[in-house]
């Protein structure tokens, strides 16, 4: 059973390393990712793009073995984009992990691949935290991509994480509807939103246990709970996944447990065909190199179920 990070590396021990498409190569940091992710038995074959003589000069200096990659010289984020794309299209590649790219150009080019997106939904992102105090990873979702998402649209990330957990973690997830609070105000249309969810949830199996509204506290703390009378809910005090209500809050919580704690973490694109990273250019490096081991086992689940 997955509880955090390690247990992930240890599966990835039985499974074939992936290929990997690193759009927009230029740092030593992010040289790093591709080294650490050889070391780590993530990855064996790719194709970097970027600056090709700076690759070269790393690749010299490194013990990594490199034999399996290929690089290609391209230094404008557009052409970038296009070069990574064709390539994904046309080579046999696992993962597509944006490097120095704008993620404005690198999301456009990903998405108008009308291919690239599963039928019936939409792309949104999930962060994973491993927090030691609750001796398991949540994931939070969507704190990158969907800006202020419509009911609809919550309904299609809450399946979208729902879907993912259960891939990668091969377990039914118990997600809160993030609010302030755990009281319906009619006013506020998040709360009227969670509060559907969490009806819908009961209507329909999602594949999730899903309640809302619920304050960040109570959806963590089984203390808050238990204050609170909701310590025989299903979610409260023990959620796996944190839905949202829009990409400010998202984006805040996430980049809040990535800068301000010393929290393992990693990052996914979801509601796609294809295994995509989309990382921060300021995202510590042992995040990018966890997005590729979440990547890599989600990938090989994906594809025997």
């Amino acid at each position: 059973m997955i509880r955090g990070f390690a247990d992930i590396y240890n599966e990835l021990k039985t499974v074939s390393r992936k290929s990997v498409l690193f759009a927009g190569l230029y740092t030593g940091d992010q040289f790093k990712v591709i080294e650490e992710g050889l070391k780590k038995n993530i990855l064996d074959t790719g194709i970097l793009i970027g600056d090709k003589k700076g690759i070269e000069a790393y690749i010299a200096e490194s013990d990594g073995d490199f034999s399996g990659f290929s690089i290609i010289d391209c230094k404008e984020d557009s052409n970038i984009m296009e070069t990574a794309i064709s390539n994904y299209k046309t080579e046999d590649i696992d993962i597509l992990i944006k490097g120095k790219v704008d993620t404005a150009t690198f999301m456009r080019a990903v998405l108008r691949q009308k291919e690239f997106v599963t039928p019936g939904t939409i792309v949104s992102d999930c962060m994973l935290y491993e927090i030691p105090l609750l001796k398991k990873i949540i994931v939070i979702t969507d704190p990158s991509i969907n800006i202020e998402p419509s009911l609809e649209h919550k309904i299609k990330i809450l399946k979208n994480s729902i879907l993912f957990y259960r891939t990668l973690f091969e377990r039914r997830p118990k997600v809160a509807v993030l609010s302030y609070t755990e009281s319906l105000n009619e006013k506020d249309q998040n709360c009227i939103d969670a509060t559907f969810l969490s009806c819908l949830s009961h209507r329909e199996d999602l594949g999730g246990d899903v309640e809302g509204p619920l304050a960040l506290d109570l959806a963590l703390r089984k203390e808050s709970a238990k204050m609170k009378g909701m310590e025989d809910n299903t979610v409260a005090g023990d959620a796996d996944i944190i839905l949202v209500p829009n990409l400010l809050v998202g984006n805040a919580l996430a980049k809040s447990l990535s800068f301000l704690t010393n929290y393992n973490s990693a990052g996914l694109l979801v509601g796609l065909e294809k295994t995509v990273v989309l990382t921060s250019r300021a995202a510590k490096t042992g995040e990018k190199v966890n997005s590729l081991a979440v990547a890599g086992l989600y990938s090989h689940k994906r594809n025997i179920t």
